[in-house]
């Protein structure tokens, strides 16, 4: 929150509580009896501590995600956009953007970017991803592994005033929201057995996750190469679930408000990249892997996410309540449907070349998802943008050969100099 906004912080922020387990320095920023404890529900606030943040001014909410602004494009994109604001329909002072992950594992660009977004002088509330977990070789003694260095993202939120916690806006409004963030990883239970055959290697696979992040392994040892989820952290989904409890809280005890859900990571497999048809029960493989990229596709549904992770959004699911959304990240692949009684959105910014093949839309903007004047705000069904909207498999080819060619013409310019 920025000085000058009407509400006060009211919260202490969960992602802190559970860093706090395991991380020393984190003990100073929170009213903790034990601060080792080995389970976060043991942790303890004063009670005059809210597990929740109100923000009763906010009238919009706005989402993007995977801004990654390590690369310079994105930095220019996000610059324009918050630097140069003259949308009059974009996010002003009193609104929300949420932003589900993956801005930079480089905290000095981290907190740039953090920065840049506050110039749009509304409210921000981030979700750490992947990529804010990653270590640099240089960095090790700073940050002794990764749950360290996540604590340092969010004392950057912290102290920046971006929102990481349980936030209602809107409490007087006709059209309340409750924007519910939940930390999770992947555990491979969203892998499609039929696609293991394209997975062979995936002990061998160089995921950067598997080389730049760092757990205690003596909490989540690594799974066993032998595995077919081999080297996938045990434990550590459950253990960042577990922590969600304490930030579900207010929200369960509120049945009839509206509920955004935010994660980095997907919550099931009708949220995969390729899944193409909602209503069909299995992967129809031979039909919708025709992009050539199936070995990417099957590897990367072991580390998309977690089925328990929608388990628990859906512990909200309620007759009462208007409406559960639930916005993701990490795939770079936008999404924009209704499963089962819950809306599913990814709205990523992503990486140039992506934009460039559209797979994901070249005038990506942030999002409008709710008014807590009017209610939700609905948007075009995507499944599959780079199919419905970008021309298919076809064409997608056809971009391919065309971007390789400037990217040779690119080099031998480089070669010339």
């Amino acid at each position: 929150m920025h000085l000058g906004t009407p509400d006060k912080r009211k919260g202490v922020s969960f992602v802190f509580l559970f860093l706090s387990i395991l991380i020393p320095r984190a003990k100073s920023f929170i009213l903790a009896p034990h601060p080792f404890a080995t389970s976060p529900r043991s942790l303890e606030l004063e009670s005059t501590a809210s597990n929740y943040e109100s923000l009763e001014h906010v009238e919009r909410v706005f989402c993007i995600s995977d801004l990654h602004t390590d690369n310079a494009e994105n930095m220019e994109f996000l610059e324009k956009k918050c630097l140069h604001n003259n949308d009059d329909d974009g996010p002003r002072w009193n609104d929300l953007l949420v932003v589900a992950g993956d801005i930079s594992h480089d905290m000095s660009t981290f907190q740039r970017t953090l920065r840049v977004l506050l110039e749009l002088k509304c409210e921000i509330l981030f979700v750490v991803g992947n990529h804010e977990a990653w270590l640099a070789p240089k960095s090790y003694k700073e940050h002794r592994n990764s749950l360290d260095k996540l604590a340092l993202v969010e004392s950057a939120c912290r102290r920046m005033g971006v929102h990481t916690e349980t936030t209602l806006i809107g409490a007087k409004s006709s059209h309340p929201l409750w924007v519910v963030p939940l930390q999770s990883w992947y555990d491979g239970s969203l892998a499609i057995e039929k696609l293991e055959k394209y997975c062979r290697d995936f002990a061998k696979w160089p995921w950067t996750d598997f080389l730049r992040c760092r757990w205690p392994e003596d909490r989540f040892p690594r799974i066993a190469k032998s595995d077919p989820n081999a080297r996938i952290p045990l434990g550590l989904n459950e253990f960042f679930l577990e922590c969600n409890e304490r930030t579900l809280e207010p929200v369960l005890e509120d049945a009839a408000t509206s509920v955004l859900t935010v994660s980095h990571f997907l919550p099931n497999c009708q949220s995969l990249p390729d899944w193409k048809d909602l209503n069909s029960p299995v992967f129809l493989d031979d039909e919708w892997l025709d992009h050539g990229a199936a070995p990417t596709s099957a590897k990367f549904a072991k580390v998309a996410g977690s089925s328990s992770l929608d388990s628990q959004i859906r512990s909200l699911l309620n007759p009462s309540r208007q409406r559960l959304i639930h916005k993701f990240g990490h795939s770079h692949r936008p999404k924009d449907f209704v499963y089962d009684s819950v809306r599913y959105i990814h709205n990523p910014l992503g990486k140039p070349r992506e934009r460039e093949m559209r797979l994901i839309s070249p005038n990506v903007d942030f999002q409008l998802v709710w008014d807590t004047r009017t209610g939700e705000v609905e948007g075009e069904e995507i499944v599959r943008y780079w199919e419905q909207y970008g021309g298919g498999a076809d064409a997608l080819k056809k971009r391919l050969v065309e971007h390789r060619k400037k990217r040779k013409k690119w080099a031998r310019k480089q070669l010339s100099r």
